[in-house]
Protein backbone atom coordinates (compact mmCIF):
# COMPACT_ATOMS: atom_id res chain seq x y z
CA UNK A 1 0.00 0.00 0.00
CA UNK A 2 1.48 3.94 -0.93
CA UNK A 3 1.12 6.57 1.18
CA UNK A 4 -1.24 8.27 -1.22
CA UNK A 5 -4.00 5.11 -0.77
CA UNK A 6 -3.32 5.01 3.03
CA UNK A 7 -4.26 8.78 3.42
CA UNK A 8 -7.12 8.32 0.94
CA UNK A 9 -8.53 5.50 3.58
CA UNK A 10 -7.57 7.68 6.18
CA UNK A 11 -9.54 10.93 5.04
CA UNK A 12 -12.16 8.69 5.18
CA UNK A 13 -14.32 8.49 7.85
CA UNK A 14 -12.62 6.27 9.95
CA UNK A 15 -12.49 5.60 14.39
CA UNK A 16 -9.66 7.13 15.79
CA UNK A 17 -8.62 3.96 16.45
CA UNK A 18 -8.58 3.15 12.44
CA UNK A 19 -6.41 6.36 12.40
CA UNK A 20 -4.14 5.39 15.03
CA UNK A 21 -3.14 2.35 13.03
CA UNK A 22 -3.33 4.22 9.79
CA UNK A 23 -0.95 6.33 11.61
CA UNK A 24 1.42 3.41 12.43
CA UNK A 25 1.33 2.21 9.21
CA UNK A 26 2.44 4.98 7.71
CA UNK A 27 5.16 5.44 9.87
CA UNK A 28 6.40 1.78 9.18
CA UNK A 29 6.38 2.26 5.82
CA UNK A 30 8.51 5.42 5.83
CA UNK A 31 11.33 3.89 8.07
CA UNK A 32 10.82 1.05 6.20
CA UNK A 33 11.58 3.53 2.79
CA UNK A 34 14.02 5.27 4.49
CA UNK A 35 15.72 1.67 5.02
CA UNK A 36 15.07 0.78 1.45
CA UNK A 37 16.79 4.15 0.23
CA UNK A 38 19.63 3.81 3.09
CA UNK A 39 20.28 -0.31 1.23
CA UNK A 40 20.09 1.33 -2.17
CA UNK A 41 22.65 3.74 -1.48
CA UNK A 42 25.18 0.97 0.03
CA UNK A 43 24.44 -1.24 -3.25
CA UNK A 44 25.22 1.70 -5.62
CA UNK A 45 28.74 2.27 -3.22
CA UNK A 46 28.66 -1.37 -3.19
CA UNK A 47 28.30 -1.21 -7.17
CA UNK A 48 30.77 1.35 -7.46
CA UNK A 49 33.08 -0.67 -5.78
CA UNK A 50 32.85 -3.57 -7.39
CA UNK A 51 33.13 -2.02 -10.96
CA UNK A 52 36.26 -0.43 -9.48
CA UNK A 53 37.76 -3.94 -8.78
CA UNK A 54 36.46 -5.44 -11.90
CA UNK A 55 38.69 -2.37 -13.55
CA UNK A 56 41.75 -3.03 -11.45
CA UNK A 57 40.97 -7.27 -11.99
CA UNK A 58 40.97 -6.57 -15.87
CA UNK A 59 44.36 -4.37 -15.59
CA UNK A 60 45.80 -7.11 -13.63
CA UNK A 61 44.55 -9.96 -16.19
CA UNK A 62 45.93 -7.83 -19.03
CA UNK A 63 49.18 -7.97 -17.49
CA UNK A 64 49.32 -11.28 -16.52
CA UNK A 65 48.85 -11.82 -20.28
CA UNK A 66 51.79 -10.01 -21.01
CA UNK A 67 53.26 -11.82 -18.54
CA UNK A 68 52.64 -15.03 -19.99
CA UNK A 69 53.73 -14.04 -23.51
CA UNK A 70 56.96 -12.87 -22.22
CA UNK A 71 57.10 -16.38 -20.20
CA UNK A 72 56.24 -17.92 -23.52
CA UNK A 73 59.20 -16.00 -25.30
CA UNK A 74 61.36 -16.81 -22.50
CA UNK A 75 60.84 -20.44 -22.75
CA UNK A 76 61.42 -20.49 -26.30
CA UNK A 77 64.79 -18.57 -25.88
CA UNK A 78 65.55 -21.09 -23.22
CA UNK A 79 64.90 -23.81 -25.21
CA UNK A 80 66.88 -22.08 -28.00
CA UNK A 81 70.26 -21.69 -26.28
CA UNK A 82 69.77 -25.41 -24.59
CA UNK A 83 69.93 -26.65 -28.04
CA UNK A 84 72.93 -24.26 -28.83
CA UNK A 85 74.91 -25.66 -25.54
CA UNK A 86 74.04 -29.06 -26.81
CA UNK A 87 76.22 -27.93 -29.94
CA UNK A 88 78.50 -26.61 -27.94
CA UNK A 89 79.14 -29.30 -25.76
CA UNK A 90 81.75 -30.92 -26.59
CA UNK A 91 84.26 -27.98 -26.21
CA UNK A 92 82.46 -27.74 -22.62
CA UNK A 93 83.24 -31.06 -21.63
CA UNK A 94 86.94 -30.65 -22.93
CA UNK A 95 87.33 -27.66 -21.05
CA UNK A 96 85.57 -29.13 -18.08
CA UNK A 97 87.57 -32.88 -18.29
CA UNK A 98 91.26 -30.59 -18.38
CA UNK A 99 89.59 -28.63 -15.43
CA UNK A 100 88.89 -31.59 -13.26
CA UNK A 101 92.92 -33.05 -14.63
CA UNK A 102 93.98 -30.27 -13.36
CA UNK A 103 92.15 -29.77 -10.09
CA UNK A 104 93.24 -33.28 -9.33
CA UNK A 105 96.62 -32.65 -10.16
CA UNK A 106 96.69 -29.75 -7.52
CA UNK A 107 94.44 -31.97 -4.93
CA UNK A 108 97.66 -34.51 -5.21
CA UNK A 109 100.38 -31.10 -5.12
CA UNK A 110 97.83 -29.97 -2.12
CA UNK A 111 98.27 -33.62 -0.50
CA UNK A 112 101.99 -34.03 -0.83
CA UNK A 113 102.22 -30.72 0.54
CA UNK A 114 100.45 -31.23 3.61
CA UNK A 115 102.45 -34.25 3.93
CA UNK A 116 104.98 -32.35 4.42
CA UNK A 117 104.28 -30.16 6.55
CA UNK A 118 102.80 -32.59 8.76
CA UNK A 119 106.59 -33.98 8.40
CA UNK A 120 108.26 -31.03 8.95
CA UNK A 121 105.61 -30.29 12.35
CA UNK A 122 106.88 -33.57 13.77
CA UNK A 123 110.68 -32.32 13.30
CA UNK A 124 110.13 -29.00 14.59
CA UNK A 125 108.34 -31.26 17.56
CA UNK A 126 111.32 -33.40 18.44
CA UNK A 127 113.39 -30.06 18.02
CA UNK A 128 110.88 -28.20 20.83
CA UNK A 129 111.60 -31.33 22.94
CA UNK A 130 114.76 -31.62 22.56
CA UNK A 131 115.76 -27.90 23.04
CA UNK A 132 113.09 -28.34 26.35
CA UNK A 133 115.51 -31.17 27.18
CA UNK A 134 118.35 -29.31 26.50
CA UNK A 135 117.09 -25.98 28.53
CA UNK A 136 116.35 -28.23 31.43
CA UNK A 137 119.64 -29.57 31.51
CA UNK A 138 121.41 -26.41 31.22
CA UNK A 139 119.17 -24.98 34.09
CA UNK A 140 120.48 -27.95 35.85
CA UNK A 141 124.39 -27.56 35.12
CA UNK A 142 123.92 -24.01 36.00
CA UNK A 143 122.22 -24.27 39.41
CA UNK A 144 125.50 -27.36 39.82
CA UNK A 145 127.83 -24.38 38.56
CA UNK A 146 126.50 -21.87 40.94
CA UNK A 147 126.56 -24.06 44.14
CA UNK A 148 130.13 -25.41 43.23
CA UNK A 149 130.93 -21.51 42.93
CA UNK A 150 129.44 -21.09 46.05
CA UNK A 151 131.74 -24.20 47.64
CA UNK A 152 134.80 -22.60 45.93
CA UNK A 153 134.37 -19.41 47.55
CA UNK A 154 133.60 -21.12 51.28
CA UNK A 155 137.01 -22.68 50.29
CA UNK A 156 138.92 -19.82 49.28
CA UNK A 157 137.19 -18.31 52.26
CA UNK A 158 138.48 -20.57 54.40
CA UNK A 159 142.01 -21.15 52.58
CA UNK A 160 141.91 -17.01 53.71
CA UNK A 161 141.57 -17.89 56.79
CA UNK A 162 144.00 -20.50 57.00
CA UNK A 163 146.10 -18.07 55.56
CA UNK A 164 145.61 -15.53 57.92
CA UNK A 165 145.96 -17.94 60.78
CA UNK A 166 148.96 -19.60 59.62
CA UNK A 167 150.61 -15.95 59.39
CA UNK A 168 149.52 -15.09 62.58
CA UNK A 169 151.05 -18.90 63.89
CA UNK A 170 154.58 -17.75 61.89
CA UNK A 171 154.14 -14.11 63.81
CA UNK A 172 153.75 -15.74 67.39
CA UNK A 173 156.61 -18.77 66.32
CA UNK A 174 159.18 -15.53 65.14
CA UNK A 175 158.14 -13.65 68.46
CA UNK A 176 158.54 -16.81 70.61
CA UNK A 177 162.16 -17.76 68.55
CA UNK A 178 163.40 -13.97 69.11
CA UNK A 179 163.16 -14.46 72.54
Amino acid sequence: MTIEAVREVKNSTLSSKQRKKISRMEEKIRSLTEERRVHEQKEMKLNFKLKKVSQERDILLGKIGEKDSEARELNLNRDSCGEKLLENDKPLKKFIAAFTFKSREMEEVNDKLKREISEIEKKVEKISHFMEKHRKKEEKLTREIDEISKEIELIVADKRKVEGDLEEAEKQLKEITAY
